[in-house]
């Protein structure tokens, strides 16, 4: 009698450990999140509700598995959905440049996990964000005019001025050391860099030294904070002299 006593439980907890389901499709919660995106080159800067990432890939791990088992595209407004799941653990992740890092190489996963522990629970991802370069897909623009002036000798007088066409403009994206990026000017002597994150920029063209303590080129600099999206930043004239 004993005898069958345990192995009917043993087959009565070998059918309820079949019956437990595991985490994946085919139960009534829901996990979704809005994705936000920050400057690399100023990642001290916050996001703020309209650093949106549209159209990014939003990846979900069911259980503890190391590879992901279904992928989607973020809305425009940064959103994602997970629906249809059973209870237990998730991971939720994006790739992201890694802030850590001066190199714009490295990506990594930023990771979010998630325990779902009823049915028909709705879930909210708060406060995931990953970093992207200054110049991918912001809204915001710094534009210009450079201004020439040449000089006669000891740089006391003035023989010609314009706003000076084909003449190269740096930028210096946040904690870049050095050029990040070079565009040249229009026929007016204008400029303008398009696609720009929230964060902090230096904008300079290169000119002779007009207080003679070197005979080699000077930078002119400008320092732009962006603090807005979908705006246009308009500097006061880069003068450079010869």
């Amino acid at each position: 009698m004993n005898k069958l006593i345990i192995i009917f439980f043993f087959l009565i907890s070998i059918l309820i450990f079949s019956c437990k389901k595991a985490p994946g499709e085919g139960g009534g919660a829901t996990i979704k999140g809005t994705l936000y995106v920050k400057n690399f080159h100023s990642p001290e800067v916050p996001y703020a509700f309209d650093d949106v990432g549209a159209d990014k890939r939003i990846y979900i791990v069911y259980g503890d598995k190391n590879m992901p088992d279904n992928d989607i595209r973020t809305g425009p407004k940064g959103e994602f959905e997970f629906r249809y799941l059973r209870k237990g653990k998730y991971k939720i992740y994006a790739y992201s440049l890694d802030p850590k890092t001066l190199s714009d190489d490295n990506s990594i996963a930023i990771v979010k996990e998630v325990e779902i522990a009823k049915n028909n629970q709705e879930i909210t991802i708060d406060d995931f964000y990953i970093y992207e370069e200054a110049d991918n897909n912001g809204s915001s623009s710094i534009k210009g005019k450079l201004f020439y002036k040449k000089y006669a000798a000891s740089y006391t007088v003035v023989v010609d001025q314009y706003y000076k066409p084909d003449e190269d403009i740096f930028f210096v994206y946040g904690r870049d050391i050095g050029e990040s990026k070079r565009i040249r000017t229009g026929l007016n002597g204008e400029f303008q860099l398009n696609n720009l994150r929230k964060g902090k920029y230096k904008v300079y063209a290169l000119s002779d030294d007009t207080t003679m303590q070197t005979s080699g080129k000077v930078p002119v600099i400008i320092e732009v904070n962006i603090t807005e999206n979908n705006k246009v930043y308009e500097i006061p004239d880069l003068i450079i002299a010869d």
